[in-house]
């Protein structure tokens, strides 16, 4: 069965079909519409943290993730200092890996590094869609302008836009000190993004930080703005100063990322989860468990997106509960939490059916140009 035709009647108007065409061969996909992402994104935006953000973009489709280049501009202009911490917490975890095992890794190698380093924010803010509903800075000003077309409004509108980045210190000393663990001159292929238990690096580098802040990031933006930013983070920085034992990452990067979400790979390739119980109860033996996974009555599966949801109804429908399954059609609200349903008998639940599907880039859904 096609995943076109698994997702169920209820979630269908939040996905899209298109067709990847390679060699003389076509295989028709599915994917997350990027409205209903966007949209996710806005509406709990005053409601995020680093765990819940992280929790619900490792719920996403691969092509939404934390070392995705448009993604990772979507939510950079949406979600600001939330997102920035949590994207800085997720790559350290992944800088480690680097560091003690002396290799690379999906998100913190040079690919990422790269990545943030090539980050414009002209580039993101002019071609960001529904500028006005992510400021909150819009409702009564296009009723007057359709009217009265005045573009000296327009222009006062843009500068209230602006504002909204420009005069976040937050947000600003958020990416200085993302920026700060950025090492692009880095000979090596990995090593790129510094790991902070290495002793040789004295974190922050508020120096290295704000270099690649104005004349990476900020390229293009105008003299002025930058010179009002420069002297606002340097006006916060020595008050900061003045403080007795002040560390700058305590203040602005102080959180941490739940135990659980410290192994990525739990959430990010799976749609169909087992539950830690489970896992505990099997032991050694869960090893031995090739393509499939026998549960009991009353044993617990988790489900924390759409997919996996529709593919307990297509598959396993008939082992759980009614109840269950209509909580997860109606109910749950897919944010990335996870939710745990009970099967009322035994059954074989296949390894093929829990991993997420590896989908082919669809350059058409892009938001920001390449």
């Amino acid at each position: 069965m096609s995943m076109k035709n698994i997702i169920h009647k209820s979630f269908k108007e939040n996905f899209y079909s298109y067709t990847n065409f390679h060699g003389l061969a076509d295989k028709e996909q599915i994917n997350l519409k990027p409205t209903w992402v966007i949209n996710k994104l806005v509406e709990n935006n005053k409601k995020w943290d680093i765990n819940s953000l992280s929790r619900f973009i490792h719920s996403l489709p691969h092509s939404y993730g934390f070392y995705d280049p448009d993604f990772i501009k979507l939510c950079l202009i949406i979600l600001k200092e939330t997102f920035i911490k949590a994207l800085f917490l997720n790559t350290q975890d992944n800088a480690s890996i680097e560091f003690y095992a002396a290799r690379d890794t999906a998100n913190s190698s040079s690919n990422l590094c790269d990545t943030l380093v090539g980050l414009r924010f002209e580039e993101i803010f002019s071609n960001m869609p529904g500028i006005g509903k992510i400021t909150g800075i819009e409702r009564d000003f296009f009723k007057r302008w359709k009217i009265d077309r005045d573009f000296k409004k327009w222009e006062i509108i843009q500068e209230k836009w602006r504002a909204y980045y420009f005069e976040d210190i937050n947000f600003l000393m958020s990416l200085i000190i993302l920026f700060s663990t950025l090492d692009p001159e880095r000979d090596n292929y990995y090593y790129k993004i510094r790991y902070l238990g290495d002793e040789e690096y004295n974190f922050p580098d508020i120096e290295n930080g704000k270099e690649i802040l104005f004349t990476k990031f900020f390229d293009g933006t105008e003299a002025k703005y930058k010179n009002k930013m420069n002297s606002l983070i340097n006006k916060t920085l020595k008050a900061l100063m003045m403080l007795p034992n002040t560390k700058l990452e305590k203040i602005y990067i102080s959180d941490r990322l739940d135990k659980d979400l410290q192994i990525a790979s739990a959430d990010e390739y799976n749609d169909i989860f087992l539950s830690k119980q489970y896992i505990s109860l099997q032991g050694v033996k869960i090893k031995e468990c090739k393509e499939m996974f026998p549960l009991r009555r009353g044993d617990a599966v988790g489900i924390n997106n759409m997919v996996g949801t529709s593919k307990i109804i297509a598959h396993y429908k008939n082992y759980f509960s009614k109840k269950d399954i209509n909580f997860l059609i109606y109910e749950k609200a897919y944010n990335g939490e996870m939710s745990y349903i009970s099967c009322k008998k035994s059954f074989d639940l296949l390894e093929m059916h829990m991993k997420k599907e590896y989908i082919v880039e669809d350059k058409n859904a892009y938001i920001f140009p390449k």
